[in-house]
């Protein structure tokens, strides 16, 4: 039976805060960082209607800065957040907490693909996919209680994405970062074998993201970047069967992180994975093409 509802952009604010409103008994949710006005307020507003209320955050959102960044204190990673709500900071120097899920009354499941912050729900690429497979819900609240307790990590996604990239049929593709050597190496055979993928990525912004992006296109593969907005979606896509989640395409999002996501038939979606495939098509065609002669101008955004 189909199950999964496809919220975009702040449409995915709007579902959050409405399934937060009608908890009942609990609230279970895993963010690498949350900011949000509205969903920081329908959190409190359960917590003082006697919900139980946990949320698992990272504790060092600013590792990637450089050498000179300082982990943020509890409070400033806390927020407006209650002090009712039993706030989980993760400060453990490996793996990252990195997924954006919640589970409402151990019945209803959200997992996203940015952070529950202004900027996330307004960034090109935001989604959040609704599940009310009571079995799902369940699976996604072990996956947050994993990161919520640093129990050690049991990734699944590579599997899942060796199926996605022996497809016969052309993918759509994006990703916030991609560097995996794995998964270029795949494209890269695919394109040799007559397939046309699509890839969409933010710019760069490592210099092995670049050279990643360099194999990509002297491979003869179609890559394309946002032109004017940071995108922040995690989406594979065949045609039939479908990924999407917090994990980028890099060794980290797909080996080393908590993360949380969904790969599903599109016959699992309520529109068929309709929503999702036209999302990605009207941003590809608004996308500037990298290609040898311009990959020379790009640089990393700060």
């Amino acid at each position: 039976m189909s199950r999964l509802l496809v919220h975009i952009g702040s449409d995915a604010r709007t579902a959050l805060c409405e399934a937060f409103a009608s908890a009942t008994t609990s609230i279970d949710a895993e963010f690498y960082s949350i900011g949000d006005r509205d969903v920081v307020e329908s959190l409190n507003d359960a917590a003082h209607r006697g919900v139980h209320v946990r949320i698992t955050l990272e504790g060092d959102t600013h590792r990637y800065r450089g050498p000179r960044s300082v982990e943020p204190e509890d409070r400033i990673i806390r927020g407006e957040l209650d002090d009712s709500i039993d706030v989980v900071i993760s400060r453990r120097p490996h793996p990252l907490v990195h997924g954006k899920a919640a589970v409402i009354d151990h019945s209803i499941a959200f997992v996203a693909t940015a952070n529950a912050t202004q900027t996330g729900f307004a960034s090109p690429g935001e989604v959040a996919i609704e599940d009310r497979d009571v079995n799902d819900a369940d699976e996604i609240a072990r996956e947050i209680d994993r990161a919520a307790g640093g129990e050690p990590l049991h990734p699944k996604l590579r599997d899942e994405l060796r199926t996605l990239f022996s497809s016969r049929r052309d993918l759509r593709i994006a990703s916030e970062d991609l560097s995996d050597w794995w998964t270029v190496a795949w494209l890269v055979h695919r394109a040799r074998a007559g397939r046309h993928d699509r890839v969409l990525i933010a710019k760069p912004s490592s210099r092995c993201a670049s050279d990643m992006v360099g194999r990509l296109v002297k491979a003869g593969v179609e890559v394309r970047t946002p032109s004017a907005s940071y995108m922040h979606e995690k989406f594979v896509d065949d045609g039939k069967r479908t990924y999407v989640g917090s994990a980028n395409l890099t060794r980290n999002g797909i080996d080393e992180s908590y993360e949380v996501g969904i790969v599903a038939d599109s016959t699992d979606f309520i529109d068929g994975g309709t929503a999702l495939r036209a999302d990605f098509d009207r941003q590809w065609s608004s996308a500037r093409e990298i290609n040898r002669s311009s990959r020379g101008d790009r640089r990393p955004h700060p």
